[in-house]
């Protein structure tokens, strides 16, 4: 995606969608190790403690990027909020398609 933007419409846009995807990204991998850090003999409660607290530093997490991304000059908001989208949907696509 940051290549087509790249050659269509410039650097500044390509940078953008690397960084959007690249918030997308990380925090859901930082919520995924969360969730899986405890192992299999791990109990409920604690497995859910994780899921909890994945969740809540991934949406700050999360936040935080994006206030960055968009303060910053060189970026294009718009840019990084439509790759930070297209992340999930690309999540949602890859979960619906793997639950088949």
């Amino acid at each position: 995606m940051a290549l087509v933007f790249g050659v269509l419409a410039g650097t500044s846009q390509a940078l953008s969608v690397v960084v959007g995807g690249g918030v997308g990204v990380l925090a859901t991998a930082y919520m995924a190790f969360s969730v899986l850090r405890h192992g299999l003999g791990a109990s409920m409660a604690r497995v859910m403690w994780g899921f909890v607290m994945g969740w809540a530093i991934k949406v700050l997490l999360t936040l935080a990027l994006l206030v960055i991304a968009f303060r910053s000059p060189a970026l294009k908001p718009a840019y990084v909020l439509a790759a930070y989208v297209v992340s999930f949907v690309v999540y949602g696509y890859a979960a619906l398609r793997s639950s088949r």
